[in-house]
């Protein structure tokens, strides 16, 4: 039944049941016969059981209710501890994960460039201690301009670009080329940047070398010439026809298509015919 009918059930009972209350009391009094005195009886009980019937209707409603709002209380109370237990179990995976690399890791707020963590490799690579890291902004390691490093921080935080190549400043003074790969996280309810960095200084020098020997390979194969062909010579003088149909010495081809230089002497055949006067 719904609230109404429970009224309504209250109301009836309660004008049936008043009136033989009434009548009970009038026994033995000869008036029990007059129908007429239980009006009035037969209203107060109607009302009386209506009224009956509507706060036990409002007492179960607000039972009813106060058990729902415990129960939702109840269970708001346990995700909000699961919350927490998740909440704290992600945090000590990450601490693990942070302390525990051995690569540099720095924790950034990008609104402010704060340093807000450092593992324990990043503070054998920089040269300064965990309280000093933090007092400091990435901006006074990062040799670039304040605008330039905050507008990188932009783009890490929005993730439209994850890989920097940077030059930073350690303890000593010491400038390092070091290549960094940064992304958002949200630590502690605020969204940071996670950077890791590794120093790239010996593998650019390399490649500097590298370069440099390609280049300077390049540049003597520029210089170089070669002959190459069938070269049409003279078998009796040994000229050389060249390109252009002329005939020239065969030193002064072989100079021309080439870096080789020349100086004389003589074999000892010719120098028998033509010098055999000569003790050569």
């Amino acid at each position: 039944m719904g609230p109404i009918s429970k009224k309504i059930k209250f109301a009836i009972l309660g004008a049936i049941l008043v009136p033989c209350f009434g009548r009970f009391a009038l026994h033995g009094t000869g008036h029990e016969h007059d129908y007429y005195r239980y009006f009035i009886p037969f209203f107060v009980g109607g009302l009386a059981g209506f009224l009956i019937g509507f706060m036990k209707d409002k007492w179960l409603v607000s039972n009813t209710d106060l058990i729902k709002t415990n129960k939702n209380l109840e269970e708001r109370i346990n995700a909000h501890k699961q919350s927490e237990e998740a909440l704290r179990e992600s945090e000590e995976r990450y601490r693990n994960l942070f302390n525990n690399n051995h690569s540099v890791m720095l924790v950034i707020d990008p609104e402010n460039a704060d340093i807000v963590d450092a593992n324990p490799a990043a503070i054998s690579y920089y040269g300064w201690s965990l309280k000093e890291l933090t007092t400091k902004k990435i901006t006074d390691i990062n040799i670039l301009t304040k605008d330039q490093v905050f507008q990188e921080m932009e783009r890490a935080k929005m993730e439209q670009r994850l890989h920097f190549i940077f030059k930073h400043c350690l303890s000593n003074g010491d400038l390092r080329d070091v290549e960094v790969f940064s992304g958002p996280i949200k630590l502690h309810g605020k969204k940071l940047l996670y950077s890791i960095i590794h120093d790239i200084t010996d593998r650019k020098h390399t490649e500097k070398e590298r370069e440099k020997l390609i280049n300077e390979l390049q540049e003597a194969l520029k210089e170089i010439k070669t002959l190459k062909g069938v070269i049409p010579i003279c078998s009796h003088c040994k000229n050389i026809r060249n390109d252009e149909g002329a005939w020239n010495r065969l030193e002064e081809y072989i100079s021309e298509k080439s870096n080789a230089e020349f100086s004389h002497g003589i074999c000892p055949d010719c120098a028998k015919k033509h010098y055999s006067d000569l003790d050569i």
